[in-house]
């Protein structure tokens, strides 16, 4: 028989691995696995945990009272401003006709400023006023003069649908070329028809003495009337004097 030879075609291991050795390999794997998952995760679980946003509280205060306050509503409690009806003023012709603006001009004014009323001019052309000339119930003649009488300014004022109104009168109109003086007496009614009384006034005057030269009798007449419409206004306007009980 042939007996082995050390020297065989069969290679050696260099480096050769013991037992014990091969079996720690799949241990040390697993381990260093392990360290590279720890290495990749540390800096995920490193980082500090997101802080909350915290929440104003004066913003959540402000939408709390914003919320719960309701809205205020301007003269909320206050009644609502009465219209009444300006007729064209009564005059006496010539310059008292010219004045007639002035006197409508100061009605209008005081009676919008009072915060009680609101006023509305009569005019011929108002369509209901036409219609009722057309239809023949107002005549031709109750227009030209539509504050004649107490009866025809309430069927006027009740035809454009209104229930107050106001009619000034110049009662009479004097001018002295000598003296260049102008004079009036005039009256004043505020016509009511919800219930209250009629409340009427009238005021007379003269333009100073001594007027400016260069004063026409249209600027004394439209100074005083002015004047005078003022104090009327004035007049009707005023808190009612209140009756004590004995």
């Amino acid at each position: 028989m042939r007996q082995n030879d050390h020297n065989s075609s069969s290679p050696r291991l260099r480096h050769p691995v013991s037992v014990p050795a091969a079996r720690a390999l799949p241990t040390v794997a697993c381990a260093a696995i392990f360290c590279l998952s720890l290495a990749v995760l540390a800096p995920a679980y490193g980082q500090a945990p997101a802080t909350p946003a915290k929440q104003d509280k004066n913003s959540k205060k402000k939408h709390t009272t914003s919320a719960s306050a309701p809205p205020k509503t301007k003269g909320a409690m206050e009644a609502p401003a009465r219209v009444v009806l300006v007729f064209p003023p009564e005059t006496k012709g010539g310059v008292s006709d010219q004045i007639a603006d002035v006197i409508t001009e100061v009605v209008q004014s005081r009676l919008n400023l009072s915060g009680k009323y609101k006023t509305a001019l009569f005019l011929p052309s108002n369509p209901v006023v036409k219609r009722a000339t057309i239809e023949g119930t107002l005549t031709k003649t109750e227009l030209e003069h539509p504050v004649a009488t107490d009866t025809l300014i309430k069927k006027l004022t009740e035809l454009t649908a209104h229930d107050a109104a106001i009619v000034v009168s110049i009662i009479d109109y004097q001018f002295d070329k000598a003296t260049n003086k102008v004079s009036l007496v005039m009256s004043a009614k505020l016509l009511d028809y919800t219930g209250p009384a009629p409340r009427g006034t009238n005021r007379n005057g003269e333009s100073p003495d001594k007027p400016s030269p260069k004063a026409t009798e249209y600027d004394l007449a439209a100074a005083l009337a002015r004047d005078l419409t003022e104090k009327m206004m004035g007049d009707l306007l005023a808190p009612k004097p209140t009756t004590e009980k004995k």
